[in-house]
């Protein structure tokens, strides 16, 4: 499986699963030709694949559904403890080589490193603005990092909470990340 694809690559098919939300959207336009800085998309089958390879899936869903939505301050806790293992898992080498490469074609230059949730605007729900972007991301172990970071915003507690309110399955939901070249505007 290719984890990292140009935004002309993803067949428009695979655009709202694979790239997010927003993923989707900017690939759109990049192949339409209008001024989107070049980028790449993060597959959220990659995310699938950290989650599942490294045995972070099942334990995380397991401490979200100990969680007592009656005390914030537990959710708020858990949110923090379940980032925190996605933050400091390593990335599998086949992953973080590819996005290595992919990176090395802005010549390490700056990027911003965006979420893209595959459930981002959908008719019942809107998760539009609850995961992270980071900007001016420079060098590949930042690189690295900031992507675990906004994989890792997925389960921050409003996103959490939220999905917990519109009866989402957390086993369902999943995230793409967005990685464009940094332009002066």
């Amino acid at each position: 499986m290719e984890h990292v694809a140009w935004f002309d690559v993803i067949p428009d098919e695979e655009l709202a699963l694979s790239a997010g939300g927003k993923g989707a959207s900017l690939c759109r336009m990049y192949r339409a030709g209008l001024n989107v800085p070049e980028g790449f998309i993060v597959r959220a089958e990659t995310f699938t694949k950290f989650m599942t390879g490294t045995g972070l899936r099942d334990k995380i869903l397991s401490m979200i559904e100990e969680i007592d939505f009656q005390k914030t301050s537990e959710l708020i806790d858990k949110s923090k403890e379940i980032r925190d293992l996605i933050v400091e898992t390593e990335m599998p080498e086949d992953i973080a080589s590819e996005l290595k490469e992919y990176y090395a074609e802005f010549h390490n230059g700056p990027v911003a490193v965006r979420s893209s949730g595959t459930a981002e605007d959908l008719d019942d729900a809107s998760f539009a603005g609850q995961q992270e972007t980071f900007l001016f991301v420079i060098g590949e172990e930042d690189l690295i990092r900031f992507v675990k970071e906004c994989w890792a915003s997925l389960y921050n507690d409003r996103a959490i909470f939220y999905r917990r309110e519109k009866g989402f399955k957390e086993s369902d939901v999943s995230i793409a990340v967005v990685v464009q070249k940094m332009v002066n505007a």
